[in-house]
């Protein structure tokens, strides 16, 4: 972390994919923004990587309100002063990226890598999106199967547990 008066810049590293996060705390309309750029597949990971869009990642950045750009599976996300109420505001927005980013690499790897439709995967990846704004955590632990390639359906559960949803079917949000 390196602080430049009302700008901080952080680094943070999942083995070979940095995120770097630039926040200008000056007030909103005094230029105050938040800046991140996150390298989500390494060049070794290219052939293997189950989902290159990072789909699951941008829908949490935009449920956040922050404007996304992806290129060569680079992410660009922003949460503009233009955006921003206060002060409080842009502290929350940082709150709640701070809360996001040990959930970034997992994110990706684990909504493309579900053997469901790719339709699914994005519906998946917002209802996820949504968990995350509502409780600041995503608990796929305990909505993952034990393989990691299915999730519990939202169903009511049987006598052998919630069913899986299955591969080709839709996924259903919870009510």
């Amino acid at each position: 972390m390196f602080c430049y008066g009302n700008e901080v810049h952080y680094y943070v590293s999942f083995r070979n994919h940095p995120v770097f996060i630039r926040i200008d705390y000056a007030p909103p309309l005094g230029g105050g923004m938040i800046d991140l750029a996150y390298y989500g597949v390494s060049k070794y990971e290219l052939d293997s990587h189950p989902g290159l869009e990072l789909d699951a990642v941008q829908a949490c950045f935009k449920r956040l309100d922050f404007a996304v750009a992806v290129e060569n599976t680079r992410i660009h996300a922003r949460y503009d002063k233009e955006q921003a109420r206060d002060l409080a505001d842009l502290c929350e927005k940082a709150e709640a990226l701070f809360r996001l980013v040990p959930y970034l690499m997992d994110l990706d790897w684990i909504v493309g890598g579900l053997e469901v439709s790719p339709d699914a995967r994005r519906d998946v990846g917002r209802a996820w999106a949504d968990l995350f704004a509502r409780w600041g955590a995503l608990p796929y632990a305990r909505v993952m199967t034990q393989d990691r390639l299915g999730i519990w359906s939202p169903a009511s559960r049987g006598p052998r547990g919630p069913p899986r949803c299955g591969g080709q079917g839709a996924f259903r949000t919870p009510t």
